[in-house]
């Protein structure tokens, strides 16, 4: 309680080495704990508000199986948990280090889900069972790798959805991804037959992707 009171006059941290993300700091800013790397908030801060912002436009309640690619430390389950959700959750997140501070400083272990410690792409790849949400928050710091940027990771995720299924992809501050909307909407509308919206500078500079059959 005295450092979330101590927070609203000057921000507190705590730093953690990360092979991933190079350095981690959980931060209290103004009463609120928050998960940050050197150049980007990973969780509880403004990427919880664009996350947020993108479900609004699904029906995420009606998720009976959620697979979540890029957990971080668990913000987007508090929102899913906000909204009633009571789908079986399957998350992937890369990180050891973003786990293990999920768990100590989140409290992670409150949510019951099925969490796997890998690669999102390989992952994706080896799985055999279709998802009613997938939501996708990949980041190695501020930016979104290569590989997710790709038509075949894509297809991937239109492969594992159900065919009632909703897909929330954040894709973050990619530059180019005005150039290439159209080679996006190509690929989830006629590969995966999905209708799909995007969203340009939500709170500010994120893009998200938004579809569903």
């Amino acid at each position: 309680m005295i450092r979330k009171l101590f927070s609203y006059l000057w921000p507190l941290s705590k730093g953690y080495a990360s092979e991933h993300s190079r350095r981690l700091e959980v931060n209290w800013i103004n009463g609120k704990k928050v998960l940050d790397s050197p150049n980007a908030n990973y969780s509880y801060g403004k990427l919880q508000e664009v996350l947020n912002f993108g479900l609004d436009f699904l029906e995420p309640e009606r998720a009976r199986s959620i697979l979540i690619l890029g957990l971080g430390a668990g913000s987007i389950l508090e929102s899913l948990s906000q909204r009633g959700v009571k789908a079986k959750i399957k998350a992937v997140e890369i990180d050891p280090a973003v786990i293990a501070i999920a768990r100590s400083e989140f409290g992670l272990d409150r949510f019951v889900l099925d969490l796997e410690e890998g690669d999102a792409a390989v992952v994706l790849a080896n799985e055999r069972k279709n998802y009613d949400l997938i939501i996708v928050d990949l980041f190695i710091d501020d930016q979104v790798p290569v590989k997710f940027r790709q038509v075949h990771f894509w297809e991937l995720l239109c492969n594992r959805l159900t065919a009632d299924g909703q897909l929330l992809f954040n894709l973050g501050m990619w530059e180019k991804v005005w150039a290439r909307e159209q080679e996006l909407k190509q690929v989830f509308e006629h590969y995966g037959g999905l209708k799909v919206k995007v969203l340009h500078r939500v709170m500010g500079q994120n893009q998200l992707l938004i579809a569903k059959r």
